[in-house]
């Protein structure tokens, strides 16, 4: 109450602007993000679209309900709901579960960035900085390719959610949503044979220019009042050669902007 983290944020803003960025973002959480709009300068961009695609969806009902088995009965129809709607498999495309980054993947994450006027510089320095040498927490990297070359990859952790095992995506790029569909469909079908644990989904928070790649691969997005923890991409044009800065279609993020998991 006294204005403690407003004159913080007022601090780091105003030191930020001596420097030579041209823009600035936060992801403020629902105490701090009326400090920044009204007395920061900060406008919204975003709220990111959060999406799930359950693998089994019987370990998301027994997280909360064990009543008679029910969780079982529903569970069998809803997979086969999911089911449906994954991309069928086609032979042409091979997964494979990599050790490390490779250059290959380098190449794809700076060919899909590329697509976008705001995102992260993914070379290979800021992938094996965040995946990599990271200290704690496991990542697990997948590419798909048709051909020689990956076509799709993904960026993986198993988090805890909703009291069950969740794969939660945190960085992808892709050649087109076909190759990202076909990804997403093999790894839910097989993740007992990727990841030694008991899967009940998949998700993730993005920037919304990538919502038809992921409603596309069977996800269902989540609406924003029913999610617990909204993500809200705020951010402060510094440059006046910036001008389409605050443009949602102009972004991607992923989770790994939030570098949180």
């Amino acid at each position: 109450g006294k204005g403690v983290f407003r004159k913080l944020a007022e601090y780091a803003t105003e030191q930020l602007m001596k420097s030579e960025v041209n823009v600035i973002y936060t992801f403020p959480n629902a105490k701090s993000i009326h400090t920044f709009l009204k007395y920061n300068g900060y406008s919204k961009i975003e709220t990111f679209s959060t999406f799930i695609l359950p693998v089994k969806v019987e370990n998301i009902i027994a997280a909360k309900i064990r009543f008679l088995n029910i969780h079982k009965v529903i569970g069998v129809a809803s997979d086969l709901i999911f089911d449906a709607k994954s991309a069928s498999r086609n032979s042409d495309f091979l997964v494979e579960k990599q050790e490390r980054i490779t250059p290959d993947m380098v190449e794809l994450f700076l060919a899909f960035n590329a697509q976008f006027e705001n995102a992260l510089t993914r070379d290979y320095a800021y992938l094996h900085w965040r995946y990599e040498e990271k200290p704690h927490g496991k990542h697990y990297f997948f590419t798909v390719r048709k051909g020689v070359k990956p076509a799709a990859c993904v960026i993986l952790s198993v988090e805890e959610l909703l009291g069950c095992k969740a794969l939660v995506i945190l960085d992808f790029a892709m050649i087109s949503t076909e190759a990202f569909a076909q990804l997403i469909a093999i790894i839910r079908k097989d993740s007992s044979k990727y990841f030694n644990e008991n899967i009940g989904m998949l998700y993730t928070s993005v920037s919304n220019s990538n919502n038809d790649s992921f409603l596309k691969s069977g996800f269902v997005k989540i609406p924003e009042r029913f999610n617990p923890r909204a993500l809200h991409l705020l951010g402060k044009n510094v440059s006046e050669n910036q001008k389409e800065v605050l443009t949602a279609s102009n972004w991607n993020f992923t989770l790994s902007e939030w570098d949180v998991l």
